[in-house]
């Protein structure tokens, strides 16, 4: 673009770009940038009187620039009101100010981003977006990567999540084909969006998003200097992409489980060819030449043990890559989630399987590996994390109790695997009714006392099968009964006075079995 014929112009514009590339010390950060400012001003002042097209264009240019290097130097409001008053100049003279429009329209966006602004700096990045719409052959490919990237954060932060996760991936393919990317932030940034996605089992996508990050760590850095993601170190990256693939995996199994608990049959599958999932053009990332991302929806899910092995081992090899990473020494709360993942992947996959033995030894498997973290980790330091296992631990035994009841194991076994449970769900209820400063359950966030509630509901039904099946006297059998309809009593008196959302139909159960159980109770005592 020309900006003036005068050769003084000229020679002020290559200074100004020398100026605003040098890197000035510490104590002087903006030293440079006054400088050119005083020179861009100066330059300004000089075209004041001159009213021909070439002057109006050259001013244009001259505040455009003024009010760019102001908001850099943090002077956001006089920069943001320059920026403003060239606006419709550069506007009126589009060809000439492709490029200026987009800096200036981002500029703003950004500077109102900063002021919490979110809607106004949406209208202004759409602005921005807009010019690129309509003329990509002369626009920059380079200022619509920001664009895109700071409306993804707009939307997401308007609570507009779909569109956020849209335009997250308009950068991401945005940025491949201008080669403006680091492989491990782009990867990294790829494999959070295929966790999006993954929740809201478009699993195509996932899958689409997984591959791509995978292909760019391959292929190596991107143009831009590499680095990984603040905080993160040089092997977390190619950890979180197979994290990612072992999610999918998991969630591929899960939803299978769900579909053969729902009764699914094989012969429904050609009811659901019509509407599988289709990856959306900016998530195919055209330039990495991906594989075609295979069905993932109904048709694809499974009936049999084999193929849900299949996609067990693979989903297993991907956590174990990602455990050999996230140890437990170092990264204990990582560490911690993916080998409840592993739990949920074994608990899965015994859905699957019809034999009786082999499911009670999944379930110990994940016993196993959630005992070693529980032994290894002191609660005093780590409080969330045990009262985690030990739910989880009450979990695994109490479906191992289930399994021996239903297929008429011996009444010895079944109590040994209650008993196992009953003691992780009374340590559980301890752990949160003796927190120092805690006010029992009725200081609990909605979600923990829905769990507190749960736990103390299964822990009733335990107490109760453990009356039944129990080696012991009589006065032990009558105590875990006691002890039943205590919990379930308690419950009965906390429902009644407080609203717990999600516990409605256990409420009724509850009830139930706690006037069936005091009848039971009556009985036992007169005898």
């Amino acid at each position: 673009m020309t900006t003036g014929n005068p050769a003084s112009l000229s020679e002020t514009w290559s200074k100004v770009e020398e100026l605003l590339k040098r890197r000035d010390p510490e104590k002087e950060p903006y030293k440079s940038r006054y400088e050119a400012l005083k020179l861009l001003r100066d330059a300004r002042k000089a075209l004041e009187g001159n009213e021909g097209e070439t002057e109006a264009k050259a001013r244009a240019a001259l505040d455009h620039r003024i009010g760019l290097t102001k908001i850099s130097v943090e002077e956001r409001g006089e920069g943001e009101e320059v920026l403003l008053g060239c606006l419709d100049a550069m506007r009126e003279r589009e060809d000439d100010f492709v490029h200026q429009l987009q800096e200036a329209w981002n500029a703003l966006g950004i500077v109102c981003f900063e002021r919490d602004l979110t809607s106004r700096a949406l209208e202004y990045l759409k602005l921005a977006e807009d010019v690129y719409q309509r003329r990509p052959g002369d626009a920059s490919q380079n200022h619509f990567c920001l664009t895109l990237f700071y409306l993804a954060q707009a939307y997401s932060n308007l609570g507009e999540a779909e569109l956020g996760a849209k335009y997250c991936a308009l950068t991401l393919d945005s940025q491949l084909r201008a080669g403006t990317y680091a492989t491990h932030d782009w990867a990294q940034n790829a494999v959070q969006l295929a966790g999006f996605y993954l929740d809201k089992a478009r699993f195509a996508t996932a899958h689409n998003l997984l591959q791509a990050a995978g292909e760019v760590l391959q292929r190596g850095a991107g143009h831009q200097e590499d680095s990984t993601p603040a905080g993160g170190s040089e092997g977390d990256v190619p950890a979180n992409v197979s994290l990612g693939w072992a999610k999918l995996g998991l969630r591929v199994l899960v939803a299978a489980k769900e579909w053969k608990l729902g009764g699914g049959r094989e012969e429904e599958r050609g009811d659901h060819e019509e509407v599988e999932e289709e990856v959306q053009p900016e998530l195919r990332f055209e330039t990495l030449a991906l594989r075609q991302s295979p069905h993932l929806g109904r048709s694809a899910l499974f009936l049999d043990f084999e193929a849900a092995r299949e996609c067990f081992n693979e989903a297993m090899r991907r956590f174990n890559e990602a455990l050999d990473h996230y140890k437990l020494d170092g990264w204990v709360t990582e560490h911690f989630q993916i080998s409840m993942e592993v739990s949920a992947l074994y608990k899965a996959l015994t859905v699957f399987e019809r034999d009786p033995h082999r499911i009670c030894v999944m379930h110990r498997k994940r016993a196993k590996k959630i005992e070693l973290i529980s032994e290894d980790l002191n609660p005093k330091y780590f409080p969330s994390i045990h009262k985690s296992t030990l739910l989880e631990l009450a979990d695994v035994y109490r479906e191992i109790m289930d399994v021996k009841a239903r297929c008429g194991r011996p009444d010895g076994k079944v109590f040994r695997a209650g008993r196992e449970s009953a003691r992780r769900y009374r340590a559980f209820l301890e752990a949160i009714d003796g927190e120092e400063g805690g006010g029992g359950a009725e200081s609990l966030e909605e979600d923990d006392l829905l769990y507190y509630i749960k736990a103390r509901f299964e822990l009733g039904r335990i107490l109760h099968k453990l009356q039944g099946c129990s080696p012991e006297g009589a006065e032990a059998r009558k105590g875990y009964l006691a002890e039943s309809l205590g919990h379930l009593q308690w419950i009965e008196d906390f429902t009644g006075k407080h609203d717990v959302e999600g516990f409605e139909q256990e409420r009724a159960l509850c009830v139930e079995m706690k006037d069936l159980l005091q009848q039971k109770f009556a009985l036992m005592s007169a005898s």
